[in-house]
């Protein structure tokens, strides 16, 4: 895809300033926002979506880079936002941090890559531009993270485990990305009841996190069955 309209969120000035120029050099042209908290950027992503239809355009931004640790919460939550209003956008983690449960929640909330901002700028630009031509936008850190993770995982879930048929449902949504009051909302139950599904489902699977559920719902085949 050609980026256009790329969204910046960021607290801190100067490697926020370091983002936008680094997206200046990557996609010439790309007219760039910026914003410093979850606030500002659930604001700019409102207003942006206004000006998309009004001009007939398919995405507000076509690449929103997210910190994780924003003022006013983490920048992961915003991810199935962007993702449910705007399937058009790439949002992209950009943090210091690579611990390995934050790049699972972000991927496991439909991020589309996770990049560290310690890389030098030519680096950054590059592994940033991958996100175009369809390839694994991670950091190489945070691949092998993803690959010991993956490894740890495979030796420890119990796959044949039996689940309920609610407790698949429950675990289908997890898959693909739903929060726990968006399962309860779309299953009609209340949030109590999805937290007992999902505990259960962690218990017999010897799981620990979303991330390892999704994982688990994918390896069940749930993800390709009908909605």
């Amino acid at each position: 895809m050609k980026v256009e309209r790329v969204l910046v969120i960021e607290d801190n000035a100067r490697a926020r300033q370091w983002m936008v120029d680094c997206v200046a050099v990557g996609f010439p042209g790309a007219q760039v926002s910026e914003a410093s908290c979850l606030e500002d950027a659930r604001r700019c992503l409102r207003n942006a979506a206004v000006w998309a239809r009004a001009h007939g355009l398919p995405s507000a931004f076509d690449l929103v880079l997210i910190d994780i640790g924003l003022p006013d919460g983490s920048g992961i939550d915003l991810i199935e936002e962007i993702n449910t209003s705007d399937s058009h956008c790439a949002p992209v983690i950009t943090t210091i941090f690579d611990d390995a449960q934050q790049i699972f929640d972000a991927i496991s909330a439909g991020a589309r890559g996770y990049l560290l901002k310690h890389h030098d700028t030519d680096r950054f630009i590059q592994l940033m531009k991958r996100i175009i031509d369809d390839e694994p936008p991670l950091s190489p850190a945070v691949a092998r993270h993803v690959m010991t993770a993956l490894q740890s995982l495979n030796a420890r879930m119990v796959p044949d485990a039996a689940l309920t048929a609610r407790e698949e449902e429950v675990l289908t949504l997890l898959g693909r990305g739903f929060q726990l009051s968006a399962v309860a909302k779309t299953l009609t139950i209340s949030q109590n009841t999805a937290s007992t599904h999902v505990k259960s489902i962690y218990r017999k699977l010897n799981i620990k996190t979303r991330a390892e559920a999704a994982l688990a719902a994918r390896d069940r085949g749930l993800l390709q069955r009908e909605h």
